[in-house]
């Protein structure tokens, strides 16, 4: 959790940054072939007719590439091991099969698969794209990952006697993945967002009370 909180920050961060310069920079990068972005960003960028987000070196744009392949190689590798530990541990292991959950828990499980493959692609986008990657080749990896992330979840689920593979899982990954990806190709900007909010309960009865403080605890 604390990996994913941050990852989203800093893709705010960047992707805000971005925003605020697209209408006179990201735009004419993606107008720009790959190879004169590359020789302009290796020249250091002295014609300003071709804008580039960045000016780096290849060599900096390996570093950052590597850099940023660790990351998600262990970001991603250790928070399956956690939630393997943590979710699958104590339940019995079963052959891979299916469930379909639907019509459970009023979806809201299934705004949270789309919440966190759409935050998890814009974390991972906004990552690519800080090593030099152009906005498509970004928006696609890092939105495609973070669907691809949560179907190997999907996957622990299904080997779970607890639960199974859920197509309906599978279907708020790709709305959620989707709604990034789409947007970013568009309009270079997320102008339809994931946003939640909660209130401290009060029932106005003291059994009632009591009872939600029994099932859900009294911290915030």
């Amino acid at each position: 959790l604390c990996l994913l909180y941050c990852s989203v920050s800093f893709a705010q961060v960047s992707i805000d940054s971005l925003n605020a310069e697209k209408n006179n920079r990201i735009k004419l990068i993606d107008a720009v072939p790959d190879s004169l972005q590359s020789k302009n960003a290796v020249a250091g960028n002295k014609d300003q007719s071709i804008p580039t987000l960045y000016s780096l070196t290849d060599k900096q744009k390996r570093n950052r590439t590597l850099l940023i392949s660790g990351v998600n190689v262990a970001g991603y590798g250790g928070s399956m091991i956690l939630f393997s530990s943590a979710w699958y541990k104590d339940f019995p292991k079963s052959k891979f099969h299916t469930f379909n959950d639907s019509k459970e828990w009023q979806q809201v499980d299934k705004v949270g698969h789309a919440w966190a493959a759409y935050n998890t692609g814009k974390a991972s986008a906004a990552m690519w794209r800080w090593t030099g990657m152009s906005n498509k080749k970004a928006t696609l990896l890092g939105g495609i990952s973070g669907a691809a992330y949560l179907t190997v979840i999907e996957v622990l689920d299904g080997r779970s006697a607890e639960w199974g593979w859920s197509w309906a899982d599978i279907a708020a990954n790709l709305t959620g993945s989707g709604l990034f990806i789409s947007q970013q190709l568009a309009w270079q900007e997320q102008r339809i967002q994931f946003k939640f909010s909660f209130h401290k309960k009060n029932y106005g009865e003291a059994q009632l009370n009591k009872r939600a403080d029994n099932l859900y605890g009294t911290g915030w």
